[in-house]
């Protein structure tokens, strides 16, 4: 009978370790999957920050192009205005001044 309950307890011993061990491999293969699914909503997370610091930095380029082409055209204007206007006579100076007369 002790031979007997010695051979059982071997074998439930075999039993628990193997369940252990399929508890274990679970487990790791639990956590493998966790961790590339965290990497690789980590990289989506890096990828779409990416996407909107490029979509940022278009739209700064954007706007201070259309401020440059603005002030371009405002000077270009400017010197039209300037360049029409002394072709009129008229002078930006005091037209005192031209004339010679003071006042």
């Amino acid at each position: 009978m002790t031979i007997i309950s010695i051979v059982l307890l071997e074998h439930f011993a075999i039993l628990l370790n193997r369940r252990d061990g399929q508890l274990e491999y679970r487990r790791r293969e639990a956590f493998k999957k966790h961790e590339q699914q965290a990497q690789q909503h980590f990289q989506h997370q890096l990828r779409r920050r990416r996407e909107e610091e490029l979509q940022r930095q278009a739209e700064q380029q954007a706007e201070a192009r259309q401020e440059s082409e603005h002030r371009a055209d405002a000077q270009h204007q400017h010197h039209h205005d300037k360049a029409s206007g002394a072709r009129q006579g008229t002078s930006p100076r005091d037209p005192a001044l031209s004339w010679g007369t003071t006042t």
